[in-house]
């Protein structure tokens, strides 16, 4: 009979301490453990594994619960910025037409069917090539500001880059009478800037 309570005491024992080791493993500050082995009566042996990287619990046959660190938070990725337009420019030469306007120095546009085509701005963009401006007559150029500032009717064959709304390059500038423009339906739009 005290054998019998002697082993039941040792059987105690050991599954507090089996405890305690569950305790002890499952603080995250702990870093994982060597399997351990403990002995519960006699012939039924129990092995539970440290902690894992995948932050499962285990269940062994010893009667306690082995536990491991809760898994780490993944780094987020980054958010992508919208990819941004490519400007594209024409690789070759096209014929517009429309009004010619330079209101003030440095600042030069060509107005045609599609939109408003920029030759220059003042500290801005400007064609980096040399052109030959059109060759108004008299009754062919209205001024509007001081000096000779105002507008025509003219073609040319330009390189221009859609994205932007610029031309790049210009040749074969013609100046035209102003009725041209006056009379064209798709020049309509630009009315209120050149009556």
């Amino acid at each position: 009979m005290v054998k019998h309570i002697y082993r039941l005491g040792i059987v105690a024992v050991l599954l507090g301490l089996s405890a305690c080791e569950v305790t002890i493993g499952s603080d995250p500050q702990t870093p994982p453990t060597e399997d351990v082995t403990t002995q519960d009566p006699p012939g039924n042996t129990a092995t539970r594994s440290g902690a894992s990287d995948e932050g499962v619990a285990e269940i062994g046959t010893g009667g306690g619960i082995a536990t491991s660190r809760p898994p780490q938070p993944q780094p987020q990725a980054q958010p992508q910025s919208p990819p941004q337009p490519i400007a594209q420019t024409s690789t070759s030469f096209e014929t517009r037409c429309g009004w010619f306007s330079n209101p003030t120095p440095g600042n030069i546009s060509l107005y045609d069917a599609d939109r408003e085509w920029i030759i220059g701005v003042q500290g801005g963009h400007q064609v980096a090539t040399d052109w030959d401006w059109p060759n108004f007559a008299p009754d062919q150029w209205v001024v509007t500001n001081v000096g000779s500032y105002g507008y025509g009717c003219a073609c040319m064959d330009v390189q221009a880059n859609p994205a932007t709304g610029t031309i790049n390059d210009i040749r074969n500038v013609r100046a035209q009478a102003i009725a041209i423009c006056q009379q064209d339906p798709a020049l309509n739009r630009w009315a209120n800037l050149f009556p």
